[in-house]
């Protein structure tokens, strides 16, 4: 079943409560869960291990963000696998919330970020913040 709701986050937290409430269904946060990070955190192990296998180790990585599973995975790989490689996330100038955050140090969520990079215009969650504020070394913004 399909259950459509209007594209903010206030709107999708609200449409899931009622539907969990009507079904009793578990819950796995697309982003801010500890099983969705250690998923995402595959894809920069796999990037670790093709840049070995051609004998070049990066100096730092760009990653995705929007709520922070992405870069959240990326943070727990490269802190455990290779520390001293910098970590930069990149979003919208017109969902930069997460840029926000980071330079104000504490979540600043926007509600329905205006773009059309529609995987990014979920607000960091406080999982997701924890990587972002103790490992991101800065968030580019691009037009």
């Amino acid at each position: 079943i399909i259950t459509e709701c209007d594209p903010s986050t206030t709107s999708r937290e609200a449409v899931f409560a009622k539907v969990q409430a009507e079904t009793g269904g578990d819950f796995v946060h697309p982003y801010n869960d500890p099983r969705v990070i250690a998923g995402q955190a595959t894809c920069s192990r796999e990037f670790l291990e093709q840049m070995d296998e051609r004998g070049v180790k990066p100096d730092m990585v760009v990653a995705p963000i929007g709520g922070g599973g992405m870069i959240s995975g990326t943070c727990l790989t490269l802190s455990n696998l290779a520390p001293d490689v910098k970590i930069y996330a990149a979003e919208p100038v017109n969902a930069d919330d997460a840029a926000r955050s980071l330079h104000a140090g504490h979540i600043i969520a926007d509600d329905a970020p205006d773009t059309i990079a529609d995987g990014l215009k979920v607000p960091l969650k406080d999982l997701t913040w924890h990587f972002v504020s103790s490992y991101v070394t800065n968030i580019l913004t691009a037009t």
